[in-house]
């Protein structure tokens, strides 16, 4: 599976490369940025048994792309993000169909005889290569090792030099591997190249950078180390993150200064198990009996071995090829380690196709799909990929907290699939994601599941003998009779009382003396109140949404009274870390209108996206009693109240929101009803505080 994923992207990075140069000619690419590509190389290098296996290496390019015709100028090797994985050899015919290494003869272990007692076979006969022929097998290589470089020619000397590669040809034998007419090309290939800054001189070409760094960036690159690395059970490890801080110019792309952090958080992540079952991140021994009942079988090939890559069929989702060895690998659910494969030939494989988001034609087999205006689109954040992220066990059962530095908005087509924007979001942030537990264990953390209490049976008291009532004597004094207030007339038309709030949250009986209370007074509804006007009767968060525009247009500081029962701790800091529309979208959602939101939804931050969904993940991994506290506390702080309208009764409820200018204080009530299945603007209030009873 690793290697066509390797063979695609190293040809969408050759697409990439060659797709702009018919407008390259015209442009004279004056504004550029850094962009990074991978490509895939196979080596024995670090490798403990080349016999066995050998090194995939993912490379890292760095590139400087042009803003405007989207050309690639050559790049140069990122070796700190290289990843590199060992795999074994997949021998075809002797030869490993990957790197090329030839597969060892095994030593036969002979039994020894006095007298040869038969006449030995004659020597096998050397291949004469007779299937050399074909421009498949026949190769031309620029040597990377061996490379020189020049300053003039380059199409933009600021950022540019001309790196100089020895060209090698040759051929390898289908039938036996060996590699024959290898020799060294009389020509030179050319690729211009970013320069590699360091105390403003290239160190390749030796160029003085002439940039006066106008821009500087601050970035953080994470790595985790290989010390202090601690085994949690048999699928998981802990180890420590370091990072450092590095300041760069966007412009010529130098490094400017690297402030190394030191330790900056754990992460866990999974053994890496060698032949011997041991750990070759932390030396943990397995112990996994892997048993039967926990093992599970991969859904996707891990290997496949083809006798060509002829595609022979294709429909709109995949093309195939005809394998003649296919293998899907069996692991333990437990440990995770590879206990098994199955195997099967001659089978049809299916593959998705890549399609040109500009052609919608798939580069590998030619399927064209049907044109699409993307009228739909998704947005959605993938924080899977985050770079630099680690999760933690925090000790709760309900969920573990990714961390990272930046992560992934992307927007897809919900139409065809075709993805067409993404973004990455940069910043220091938690999130907490639900535990994948399995018998009782997370797979990703490795925190387990806290035993049921059990509920203690009481044990019963004995009832204490019964005390002798004492007898009651009769009282001398008369019995007072009360006094009977005769009861008001009703007046015609009930006059309005304005909406009132004690300014004491003390719930003690009040004496009869003045009292300073928070008095509502309805905002007419025909004039403009933070930029909305009830009596157009907007939809619930479209009017909050508008309102939240109004006050962070103001920058106040403002309270929602009542929020900090529906969050928790770490959510309340990263809800008063949001603007004012954020919060008050985010306060509907949680209070269970997340349908309500519609394209005001769409208009949330990233960061407001991703607590709203956090909280909907934790309240739905809520105790049945916990559901009910969660319930009380909404009807206790945000209570349903009946709205009429036109004589009609509608279900209603009330937003409190404190406005802090400067210290001065306003509040403001914001009531919504529903009709039919909208929540509609019903009315706003302004608070003020009033002595009452003077």
């Amino acid at each position: 599976m690793r290697k066509w994923i390797c063979i695609g992207l190293l040809v969408c990075l050759l697409l990439a490369m060659l797709a702009p140069a018919a407008v390259a000619d015209d442009c004279a690419h004056a504004s550029k940025h850094l962009v990074e590509d991978y490509t895939t190389v196979y080596t024995l290098t670090g490798v403990t048994d080349p016999d066995s296996y050998h090194m995939v290496v993912t490379e890292a390019w760095q590139y400087w792309e042009c803003d405007n015709c989207g050309q690639r100028f050559s790049g140069k090797p990122n070796p700190a993000n290289d990843i590199r994985v060992i795999n074994a050899h997949n021998f075809v015919n002797g030869v490993c169909s990957d790197c090329g290494y030839l597969e060892p003869t095994p030593t036969p272990v002979l039994t020894p005889t006095p007298e040869p007692v038969s006449t030995p076979s004659p020597a096998p006969t050397a291949c004469v290569h007779p299937n050399l022929e074909g421009g498949y097998n026949y190769y031309t290589y620029y040597d990377y090792e061996n490379r020189t470089y020049k300053q003039t020619g380059a199409s933009d000397p600021e950022h540019m030099h001309i790196c100089v590669y020895e060209v090698w040809e040759g051929g390898q034998c289908p039938d036996c591997g060996e590699y024959v007419n290898r020799k060294k090309s009389a020509a030179e290939h050319e690729e211009e190249e970013s320069h590699s800054f360091e105390n403003g001189v290239c160190t390749d070409c030796g160029y003085v950078n002439t940039c006066t760094h106008p821009n500087p960036k601050t970035d953080r690159e994470y790595a985790t180390t290989d010390v202090n690395i601690v085994a949690i059970n048999d699928r998981l490890h802990k180890m420590n993150v370091v990072a450092d801080e590095y300041t760069w110019c966007p412009d010529c792309g130098e490094t400017l200064n690297v402030k190394p952090l030191g330790v900056v958080r754990t992460t866990i992540d999974t053994h890496y198990y060698d032949e011997n079952h041991v750990c070759e991140g932390c030396g943990y021994k397995n112990t996994c009996t892997h048993p039967a009942a926990d093992r599970e079988t991969e859904d996707w090939y891990s290997s496949w071995n083809t006798e060509n890559y002829n595609i022979v069929a294709t429909d709109a989702d995949y093309h195939y090829i005809n394998v003649t060895r296919a293998t899907k690998e069996v692991r333990c659910k437990i440990c995770g380690e590879v206990v098994d494969e199955v195997v099967v030939t001659n089978q049809k494989i299916g593959i998705g196709h890549s399609f040109d988001d500009d052609t919608g034609e798939c580069w590998e087999c030619g399927y064209k799909k049907a044109a699409c205006q993307h009228a739909n689109k998704v947005v959605y954040e993938v924080p899977e990929y985050m770079f630099g992220a680690t999760v933690e066990d925090v000790g709760s059962d309900d969920y573990h907290v990714l961390a990272g530095d930046r992560l992934y908005k992307l927007t897809d087509c919900a139409d065809c699939g075709t993805r067409i924007d993404e973004e990455e979001i940069y910043g220091d942030y938690t999130r907490q994601k639900p535990h994948e537990y399995y018998n009782d264990v997370c797979l990703v953390c490795g925190h387990v599941k806290s035993a049921p209490t059990p509920t203690p049976t009481p044990t019963p008291i004995p009832s204490p003998a019964p005390t002798a009532e004492p007898t009651v004597e009769p009282t001398t004094e008369p019995t007072v009779v009360p006094t009977v207030e005769p009861t008001a007339a009703p007046t015609a038309e009930p006059t309005a009382a304005p909406t009132a709030k004690p300014a004491s949250d003390d719930d003690s009986e009040a004496d009869d003396g003045p009292q300073t209370v928070l008095v509502y007074e309805p905002v007419d509804e025909n004039v403009a109140f933070n930029g909305i006007v009830v009596a157009d009767h907007p939809a619930m968060a479209e009017a909050l949404e508008t309102v939240g525009e109004s006050l962070d247009g103001e920058n106040v500081e403002i309270t929602i009274p009542g929020v900090e029962k529906l969050l928790d701790a770490a959510e309340m800091v990263r809800f008063n870390r949001l603007s004012v529309k954020d919060r008050l979208l985010v306060t509907l959602s949680a209070l269970g209108y997340a349908d309500a939101l519609g394209d005001s939804g769409d208009a949330m931050s990233a960061d407001a996206k991703a607590l709203t969904d956090d909280v909907a993940t934790r309240m739905a991994n809520l105790t049945a009693d916990e559901k009910q506290a969660l319930l009380d506390v909404i009807a206790a702080d945000f209570p349903a109240v009946p709205v009429t309208v036109d004589g009609q009764t509608y279900e209603g409820f009330s937003i409190d929101v404190v406005i802090d200018r400067a210290g001065s204080k306003t509040y403001e009530r914001y009531t919504f009803y529903k009709d039919g299945s909208q929540w509609i603007l019903y009315g706003i209030e302004v608070g003020e505080y009033k002595v009452i009873g003077a």
